[in-house]
């Protein structure tokens, strides 16, 4: 990884343009290193609850790049994620855009993140899963056209690309259209609400069969900062979802490879900060109709952020409950416990 960028900015230096024209670029990054022990259940290892888990990787390291005019109208952004041998050594594209500004209107081409449920619990450890698939809803960055108006009350709408795959064998799924969502952020002091919206449409076709189906995600997130106090609540729903992380199934039930009912997820998070101390957990159901029980996970944490100069050293401890799948069967639980390592620059 060294040997690529360290020639590249070199590279970019001696090539690009003048000192003027460099004072309108930034750079900046995110080092992050976690030492973790994990303690699983008997259902988890097969044999006996024991540590079955020692982690000392960097997660999710960022590096960055942004470009504004002079007259603040245009905007580039890419960031790159660096992941350790405990990943793979891989290297991933974060953010790719660029923008236009014309007052309080904002216009977006490129790999984002999405709009949809956009706060992030302070959950580090094993990688920063925050929560993910116990309650949060975490949508994975894609390629969008995004139109941001207004500033203390702003909305924002995207034409996206659909993340659902086909659920049917034998034939061939695609869409016809692109995935849309809409978002809004509406300030009131220091309280933040963040309603969302997302949609997208699945088609099948096999022959004489023809036929589709609907995802649909929705949900409210509020946020308030009050000094040494603040927190988070969300909530959400989805018809056949396109979460990354679905309890059970987010596939619809098929018979005959006609959609016969819709598999249909209830998830809710919340964080109490108090200071640098802080509190969460979170909880998600699923159901659909062929299914014996309700699939359902939840999950705690707690984490203390002390703060060394410019670095931030986390320890934590978090407890995941796999809870049950759509048999009934228990799937286990994990505890989390260690210590994260964040330099921002």
């Amino acid at each position: 990884m060294k040997r690529t960028i360290i020639p590249i900015l070199g590279l970019l230096a001696l090539l690009g343009p003048g000192p003027s024209a460099w004072a309108k670029v930034e750079f900046s990054g995110t080092l992050f290193m976690e030492s973790t022990w994990a303690r699983d259940s008997k259902e988890v290892t097969g044999t006996e609850e024991r540590i079955s888990l020692f982690r000392l990787g960097v997660g999710e390291s960022l590096l960055g790049v942004r470009y504004l005019s002079d007259d603040g109208k245009y905007e580039g952004n890419a960031k790159l994620t660096m992941y350790g041998r405990t990943d793979g050594l891989t290297v991933e594209a974060k953010a790719a855009w660029f923008a236009f500004q014309a007052g309080p209107v904002n216009l977006r081409f490129g790999l984002a993140p999405t709009i949809a449920d956009r706060y992030w619990a302070n959950q580090l450890l094993n990688d920063g899963l925050g929560l993910n698939g116990f309650g949060k809803v975490f949508f994975e960055r894609n390629e969008q056209i995004r139109l941001s108006v207004g500033e203390t009350y702003r909305l924002m709408v995207t034409v996206e690309g659909p993340y659902r795959e086909g659920v049917w064998e034998g034939g061939e799924s695609f869409y016809y259209i692109p995935a849309l969502s809409a978002s809004g952020e509406l300030s009131f002091g220091q309280v933040q609400f963040n309603p969302w919206i997302r949609w997208e449409n699945v088609r099948f076709e096999a022959e004489d069969l023809d036929d589709s189906y609907n995802s649909l995600d929705f949900g409210l997130g509020i946020t308030g900062d009050f000094g040494l106090i603040g927190f988070t609540v969300a909530g959400a729903y989805g018809i056949n979802s396109a979460q990354d992380d679905p309890v059970g199934s987010a596939d619809p039930l098929l018979i005959d490879n006609r959609v016969e009912d819709s598999a249909r997820q209830i998830s809710f998070w919340g964080e109490l900060k108090l200071g640098s101390l802080s509190l969460g957990g979170g909880y998600a159901r699923s159901s659909r109709e062929d299914w014996a029980e309700d699939p359902f996970r939840w999950s705690l944490f707690a984490a203390y952020a002390i703060e060394l100069g410019q670095i931030v050293f986390q320890p934590e401890i978090a407890y995941f409950d796999l809870g049950q799948d759509d048999q009934g069967t228990g799937l286990g639980s994990q505890l989390l416990f260690g210590v994260s390592m964040t330099l921002e620059f």
